[in-house]
């Protein structure tokens, strides 16, 4: 049986248009097809005034929403959905941005999300429409803030794993290169391992532990090793004066 199923959210201009083919209606049913999405970057923007020291320009024009375009191979079976070959992109006055990566949700015994995200390049400037405008936004506050919105999108309960990798990100007009980051849970509090990046300034910063807690009352465990060449250039930077 050939389908083709367009949903579109209202509140966020955001679609999704599955298509594909559905076999075995009688028995266990199988789906395979491709899903075409775009997502708005709305849920990246950051309020200046969340960030210590920023302030709203008083002649701010509200922006655009740009959308990230969303491709992927979809195959679901009894118990689990994968997605392969993910092709995520993003044109928003600059580079363009590509993510690529699979997925995969089982639920057979308890629910397990897997998920691998590879980019050469990712501008976190240009994502935080807002926090660009705003002068006075701090790097690693903003860094923070977008990694909180991350884990609150993962399953609360049952298993994850997730990989990312990004060789080059843009961050406070600055690029952090080589971040790594792996992430689990089985049940529990979120695992972190692996963490690395290397910082403005010759910092590098390799960081593993657990995250424990709900949003906005979260406590990490572990272990954050920070070392590199100029402790002064990596402070202007990540408290955000650079010029």
């Amino acid at each position: 049986l050939r389908f083709k199923t367009n949903v579109t959210v209202p509140a966020t201009a955001n679609s999704y248009t599955l298509e594909g083919t559905a076999r075995d209606l009688a028995d266990a049913v199988t789906i395979d097809g491709t899903l075409a999405a775009r997502i708005s970057t709305a849920g990246f923007a950051v309020s200046p005034a969340a960030e210590a020291g920023a302030t709203e320009p008083k002649d701010k024009v509200a922006k655009p929403n740009a959308f990230f375009d969303v491709t992927a191979k979809v195959a679901s079976e009894a118990g689990r959905v994968t997605l392969d070959d993910i092709a995520i992109s993003l044109e928003q006055g600059g580079l363009p941005q590509l993510i690529s990566g699979r997925s995969s949700i089982t639920w057979t015994d308890q629910m397990k999300l897997d998920l691998e995200l590879n980019s050469k390049w990712l501008d976190l400037d240009q994502l935080t429409a807002s926090a660009s405008a705003a002068p006075g936004a701090i790097p690693l506050e903003l860094a923070r803030t977008l990694f909180d919105r991350l884990v609150d999108q993962l399953p609360a309960s049952g298993g994850t794993d997730i990989a990312i990798a990004v060789d080059q990100v843009g961050l406070g007009k600055q690029s952090v290169s080589g971040l790594k980051l792996k992430a689990s849970r089985k049940g529990g509090p979120l695992e972190l391992k692996d963490v690395r990046a290397s910082l403005p300034g010759g910092t590098n910063l390799a960081l593993d532990g657990v995250l424990d807690g709900a949003e906005g009352a979260r406590s990490f465990t572990g272990t954050m090793a920070l070392s590199g060449q100029s402790l002064t250039r990596f402070t202007t930077w990540g408290f955000g004066d650079n010029p």
